[in-house]
């Protein structure tokens, strides 16, 4: 039985991975869709009862949960059409964010408990100022992770784009004696194809 269900899940989670592999824009639609939709109907908690008191004393609007309805289903579908339209651009782009705060934050909470002492971490004022440390670290990541990106993408254009085949036949030409010329002996005919004077 046990076997039979890790089976099961295995080939499920084999179709679903070819699946998106074929059908990544309506893939990356679904994320987007899924993502946004229960980020906003998340968010709408909090923003309904602040909304009510800003809306209700001045303007008498009161916010209905159609109205919220409503906006979860368009951010839902304008995160979908977002995330499929800018896809792995942008989902590299966030993971690269995250990566870098998570490097950031990792690095002061090192340098804070091992590598600095007591001292100079009431000189540098660490309690106080910890985001803006963390927040610094990360954009240096950042500025990092993207210099590096664009020099691995410069060189990348620069290289010449020639298929593997074409670049072995060339270097076939070069050492079979089929594509090297074959001196004969004779010295090319001189004066055939100048004009008479």
């Amino acid at each position: 039985m046990c076997l039979a269900s890790l089976v099961l899940i295995g080939v499920l989670a084999l179709t679903v991975g070819a699946l998106i592999h074929c059908m990544r824009p309506l893939a990356l639609f679904a994320v987007g869709f899924f993502g946004a939709g229960f980020g906003a109907w998340a968010v709408s908690g909090l923003a309904v009862p602040l909304l009510q008191e800003l809306l209700t004393p001045k303007f008498g609007i009161t916010v209905t949960s159609e109205a919220v309805d409503i906006a979860c289903a368009a951010a839902a579908l304008i995160g979908g059409l977002i995330l499929c339209r800018c896809g792995l651009s942008l989902v590299d782009a966030v993971l690269g964010l995250l990566g870098s705060f998570l490097v950031g934050l990792s690095a002061v909470n090192i340098a804070s408990l091992d590598l600095i002492g007591a001292e100079l971490a009431a000189t540098m004022r660490l309690q106080e100022f910890y985001m803006y440390y963390v927040l610094g670290v990360a954009a240096l990541v950042e500025i990092l992770r993207y210099t590096l990106v664009c020099c691995r993408e410069e060189r990348a254009a620069a290289a010449p784009t020639e298929s593997p085949g074409a670049s072995l036949a060339a270097k076939a030409a070069k050492v079979s004696p089929a594509g090297r010329a074959k001196p004969t002996g004779k010295s090319p005919p001189r004066g055939k194809g100048r004009a008479m004077m």
